[in-house]
Order: C-alpha cells, then sequence, then structure tokens
C-alpha cells in the first residue's frame, strides 16, 4: 500500500526498481573535482542573496514607479544571486588553499 492505495506487485516493484537506480545515480555523482581536476565544480545557492538583491532593488526602484520595481527587483534579484555565488566561490578555494597547506 502506497499512501492508503492498494497497489499491485508489479506497480509496487516498478516504484522499488526506479527508486533504487535513482539512488544509484546520484551517489555516482562527484560534487568536487579532486578525481578530475578539468571538470567545473557545481556550486549551488541558497536563493537568500537572490531574495535580498530583489527586496533591495525594488525599494531602490521605486522612485521609479512600478516599471522601476519591476525592472529593480529582476536586476537585484540576479546581483544578489551573483554576490552569492562569487562568496560560496571563494570561501571554496579558501577552504581548498588551508586543506592544501595541511598536506
Amino acid at each position: 500500500m502506497y499512501f492508503g492505495v492498494p497497489l499491485s506487485e508489479d506497480v509496487i516493484e516498478t516504484f522499488r526498481s526506479i527508486e533504487k537506480n535513482t539512488r544509484r545515480e546520484v551517489s555516482n555523482k562527484n560534487p568536487t573535482t579532486i578525481n578530475n581536476p578539468g571538470e567545473k565544480e557545481v556550486i549551488r545557492t541558497t536563493g537568500g542573496g537572490a531574495f535580498a538583491g530583489m527586496v533591495t532593488g525594488c525599494l531602490l526602484g521605486l522612485t521609479f514607479g512600478p516599471v522601476g520595481v519591476l525592472v529593480g527587483g529582476i536586476l537585484g534579484a540576479l546581483a544578489g544571486n551573483q554576490i552569492e555565488y562569487e562568496s560560496k566561490r571563494m570561501e571554496r578555494e579558501r577552504r581548498r588553499k588551508r586543506m592544501g597547506n595541511l598536506k
């Protein structure tokens, strides 16, 4: 039974195989580039920077009316996300340098 709905064994087995394959694919992906230095490292942002930038951009755009709020919010969100991304990238570089000095 899934979510209170009776299912046949074939459907249950299909769900289990999909779940198993998904877990295998996720576990095979290495977010770091230790083994392959040419591979680009994935940096994920939380969205906090984009939100703060959007609010700031909207407030600055208030002087230009509704269009200013819209444009300011979009540009602020883009800028805030980029600032957060660069901050995380620099933190990873600092961490990597510290780990290199420990060896």
